[in-house]
């Protein structure tokens, strides 16, 4: 059993490396992450492309080795000129949301 072990450490030391694959860097600032269990959170950021900034929303998930990557399907950007009606809507939101919470609670 140990010639065995001995065999197993020394093709062990011969094989290559596993390749470490580093992740996509986040650009921007991020002003806020949401837990989105299982293995991924939802990132707000502001952003800039050619010039013009934004703000960034984008669904990131962890894989098996712990490195983040953005979903390519699950984002959106919210331009300057929509922030006004952007931020008026989530503040609806947040009236609807706190009239159902009373509501389940009477």
């Amino acid at each position: 059993m140990t010639d065995l072990r001995a065999r197993a450490a020394e093709l062990r030391a011969a094989l290559p490396r596993p390749r470490t694959v580093k992740g996509p860097e986040e650009r921007g600032r991020r002003l806020a992450t949401l837990p989105r269990p299982p293995s991924g959170e939802l990132r707000v950021t502001w952003d800039e492309y050619q010039g013009r900034p934004y703000l960034s929303l984008r669904l990131w998930n962890q894989d098996g080795n712990g490195t983040w990557w953005p979903d390519k399907d699950k984002g959106l950007t919210i331009r300057v000129h929509e922030l006004p009606d952007a931020a008026e809507a989530l503040a609806l939101a947040l009236d609807l949301a706190a009239e159902a919470v009373k509501a389940r609670e009477l």
